[in-house]
């Protein structure tokens, strides 16, 4: 009995806690639902906004092109091809949106290989400036001064390579880009990247970082070759940090040359490897460009399509027909206006893989804190320094003139 009423009583309890459970919920759902009025405009969309502003000037003329030739067939009554069925309107729509949204689909594929490809290839130089700063303070060297200096020299070689895989991705972006939009000058073209880049960044001939005699050394190769280059000078101080010997041993863990060799071969090669695969892959992007001739066939299709609409519907719709072609110019050339933008995602003005300064920036930032970070009494001068470098990084992307 003294059992049964004891169960009996312990229910009871986490009956009435369940109810208050289950009030306390109500009420925090009551409290959420509050927060977000009933009524709400979240459906209307947005036409302006800072992303989308870009695209204004280039659909306004269509728009209202489209839209004036058809208030001009309705007030003057011109017969046009009112006569005509729309099916063949429709069957035309088909083969128009076919070869639009094509287009857009693989310049979004551009886009999106860019951004991953460029996201390893800084994966990579972080990944090498981590395993260098590791393997740099392995060994039993006593001599700080020339660790910190040999770490301070692949940091500076590391943001190098960066400053010149850019150069040549922005450069190499713009003739593509030159050659995609054929229908327009070569002058408005650079123009339009510059304003999204910046004068510097578009036609930058300055290596940063370098040596005077490493600039007469990349000025001498082609653009495409001086990022490897870089990466191989990145090697031979990694394997001079490796061979020599001072104040006690090597700066590497590793009884002889050839076993600090081997331990430096076997952490690097995957990083190196990888940002020489990455590069390559982004130059792949750089300067192939999409396929003048279909680019050629598809703006064709789109102008006649567009442009004929208000021939056929003006006699059968009325005023009508200038919205409805005005909407019709509107989806068909946004559509196209976005996929032109994306198949430079390097220089174009959408997306997030426009290099307009901001991955060096954080590239040299991570370099020079995971190579020119010191504990030891002269750290503050060769901290000072990579301060210094991630400083006037920031200072440049803001301004525009990062590069």
């Amino acid at each position: 009995g003294v059992a049964a009423t004891a169960s009996v009583a312990i229910a009871g309890r986490r009956v009435r806690r369940s109810r208050r459970g289950s009030t306390f919920g109500l009420r925090a759902e009551a409290e959420s639902a509050s927060e977000k009025p009933l009524l709400n405009f979240d459906f209307v969309p947005t036409l302006f906004s800072a992303d989308a502003d870009i695209l204004w000037t280039e659909l306004a003329s269509p728009v209202l092109a489209v839209s004036a030739l058809s208030a001009l067939l309705v007030v003057f009554n011109v017969p046009g091809l009112g006569k005509a069925s729309t099916a063949e309107l429709g069957i035309v729509g088909v083969l128009v949106s076919l070869a639009t949204v094509f287009r857009t689909q693989q310049s979004y594929s551009r886009f999106w290989e860019a951004r991953s490809k460029f996201g390893m290839m800084m994966a990579g130089i972080v990944d090498t400036a981590s395993i260098a700063g590791v393997l740099l303070e392995s060994g039993p060297c006593q001599n700080d001064a020339w660790r910190n200096e040999q770490k301070a020299e692949v940091a500076r070689l590391l943001r190098l390579y960066m400053h010149e895989a850019t150069s040549f991705l922005r450069s190499a972006s713009l003739a593509t880009a030159k050659r995609t939009e054929y229908w327009r000058n070569g002058d408005d073209v650079e123009r339009d990247v510059t304003e999204v880049l910046g004068s510097k960044l578009v036609k930058q001939t300055e290596h940063l970082e370098a040596s005077a005699i490493e600039a007469r050394k990349l000025d001498a190769m082609a653009p495409r070759t001086r990022a490897p280059a870089v990466l191989q000078w990145v090697r031979k101080a990694l394997q001079t940090a490796a061979t020599e010997q001072r104040d006690g041993g090597a700066l590497i863990a590793g009884s002889d040359p050839g076993s600090r060799l081997l331990l430096l071969s076997t952490e690097t090669t995957s990083a190196l490897g990888t940002l020489q695969r990455e590069f390559n892959a982004c130059s792949k992007i750089a300067t192939t460009p999409l396929p003048v001739q279909y680019v050629r066939i598809a703006r064709l299709l789109r102008f006649v399509f567009v442009f004929t609409s208000p021939l056929l519907l003006a006699d059968k719709l009325g005023w009508s027909c200038v919205i409805y072609c005005g909407l019709l110019a509107f989806g068909y050339h946004a559509v196209d206006a976005i996929g032109l933008a994306l198949s430079n995602p390097f220089v174009g003005k959408l997306g997030e893989a426009t290099l307009d300064g901001r991955f060096v920036a954080a590239i040299c930032t991570d370099v020079n804190t995971l190579l020119l970070t010191y504990s030891d009494s002269d750290a503050p001068d060769a901290a000072a320094e990579a301060n210094a470098v991630t400083q006037t990084s920031g200072d440049l992307d803001k301004s525009g003139n990062a590069s």
